[in-house]
């Protein structure tokens, strides 16, 4: 995530500053900090309005969840993006059949212009495009991208399992509430007579 070190803090309600203090910060990684997770969890708890302290803990819970996807999807390009040197030497060997020269693909990786023209030229006498690039860094590293897959499915599960109890929770608490409600029928009125003068 980009510095935000400028940015004034995030002043949540002091019910939920407290509640954050009890939970403990998040869990960040180098280039992760805190005010990015804090708009995250604000976005959250306004679009679900955590009404108890239970509440208030599953919606940090999906937070911590959907934070950890966040960062699986940015692992997973930056698996790609480092394997694309090596992917476009695979492709050039085969296109070439000799070794290709390492500064025209360090060029390519810092988007020079006349490496890049030389790449996509190589490439098209090949009847292939710079796709052709990417897909061979995904096919390289198939089984991490699979690991990634398997754990986002796992961490949406989960995140979802959360939703879908709080829903769970409403429902309930919302029956009691209505339960505890004094019921009106029609017994518990009556018509009051007007008096007369009154009615002059």
């Amino acid at each position: 995530m980009a510095s935000q070190a400028n940015q004034p803090p995030l002043r949540a309600p002091a019910s939920a500053r407290s509640m954050r203090e009890l939970l403990g910060p998040p869990a960040l990684l180098f280039g992760e900090n805190a005010y990015d997770f804090d708009r995250l969890l604000d976005q959250i708890r306004d679009a679900l309005a955590p009404e108890d302290a239970i509440e208030d803990i599953w919606v940090r819970d999906i937070a911590d969840l959907q934070w950890e996807l966040l960062r699986l999807r940015r692992f997973r390009s930056a698996v790609l993006t480092a394997a694309g040197p090596d992917a476009l030497e695979k492709l050039l060997r085969g296109i070439l059949r000799r070794q290709p020269d390492p500064a025209q693909i360090d060029g390519w990786t810092r988007r020079q212009s006349k490496a890049l023209k030389q790449v996509a030229a190589t490439l098209k006498s090949a009847d292939l495009a710079e796709d052709a690039i990417a897909a061979e860094a995904f096919v390289s590293n198939i089984e991490i991208i699979a690991e990634f897959e398997r754990m986002t499915f796992r961490l949406e599960s989960r995140r979802n399992a959360i939703i879908r109890e709080l829903d769970r929770y409403r429902d309930r608490r919302d029956e009691r509430r209505s339960r505890r409600a004094p019921e009106i029928d029609d017994a518990d009125y009556r018509e009051i007579p007007i008096p007369k003068k009154a009615a002059e």
